[in-house]
C-alpha cells in the first residue's frame, strides 16, 4: 500500500521535474547576449556615379582591396558592432574606414541583411589622376552564413555609397594656377568572405 509520504516525494520530484525542464526550455528560447568578431577581406569595384555624365568611365576601373574587422555584440537575430578598415586602391593611396554596422539573421535559412554607416578617411588618387580626400560612407546588402560551431564563414554582397572631395589643380599659361573642390558621389559593389568569431 502507497504510503502518504511517498506520494508527497513522487509530487514533489514531478514538480521539480516540470520546473527543471521549463527553465532549460525558457533558456533555450531566450537570446542571450554574447560578444562577436567579423574579419573580411573584400573588393570593391565601381559602377558608376551618381547624376555623374560621365560615370561609364568609373565602371570597372575604379577597385579597390579591402581588409575590415568588426566588432560587438550578438543578441540572436541581431548583430550590432564598430568597424574599421583599410582599403588600398587601384590609383595608389589608402582609406580607412570607420564606421557603425548591424546585422539581421533571417530566420535559420543562414541569410543575413546588413549595414554599414561612417565616414572614410584617408587620400587616394582616382581614374583621373585627381586627389580625393575621405567622405561619407553607407553600405547595404545580403550576406550568407556557413555555421562551424562557434565559427561561421560567411560570404556577402553590398552596394557601398562613397562621398569624396577631389582636389582639381589648373596650370594655365603663366605661372598663375587655381584649384576647384568637387563633390564626388560613386557606388561601388563589394563582395566580402569573412570568418566570425563568438563567444
Amino acid at each position: 500500500m502507497i504510503k502518504v509520504n511517498q506520494i508527497l516525494i513522487l509530487v514533489a520530484f514531478l514538480f521539480g521535474s516540470l520546473n527543471s525542464y521549463a527553465q532549460t526550455k525558457d533558456s533555450i528560447s531566450k537570446p542571450k547576449a554574447s560578444f562577436c568578431s567579423k574579419n573580411e577581406l573584400g573588393g570593391l569595384i565601381g559602377i558608376g556615379r551618381i547624376k555623374d555624365p560621365n560615370d561609364y568611365v568609373v565602371r570597372n576601373l575604379e577597385w579597390a582591396l579591402e581588409l575590415t574587422s568588426i566588432n560587438g555584440i550578438r543578441y540572436n537575430p541581431w548583430f550590432v558592432g564598430i568597424g574599421v578598415g583599410i582599403r588600398s586602391w587601384r590609383g595608389g593611396g589608402f582609406g580607412f574606414p570607420l564606421f557603425g554596422h548591424v546585422s539581421l539573421d533571417l530566420w535559420k535559412t543562414g541569410l543575413f541583411i546588413h549595414g554599414d554607416i561612417g565616414y572614410q578617411f584617408g587620400i587616394r588618387k582616382n581614374y583621373f589622376g585627381v586627389h580625393e580626400t575621405g567622405g561619407f560612407y553607407a553600405a547595404y546588402g545580403l550576406g550568407y552564413n556557413f555555421a562551424i560551431k562557434r565559427q561561421s564563414l560567411y560570404v556577402k554582397a553590398s552596394i557601398c555609397h562613397q562621398k569624396a572631395n577631389a582636389e582639381d589643380k589648373y596650370g594655365g599659361l603663366g605661372p598663375s594656377t587655381y584649384q576647384t573642390y568637387n563633390d564626388m558621389d560613386y557606388l561601388f559593389c563589394r563582395i566580402s568572405l569573412g570568418i566570425q568569431f563568438s563567444k
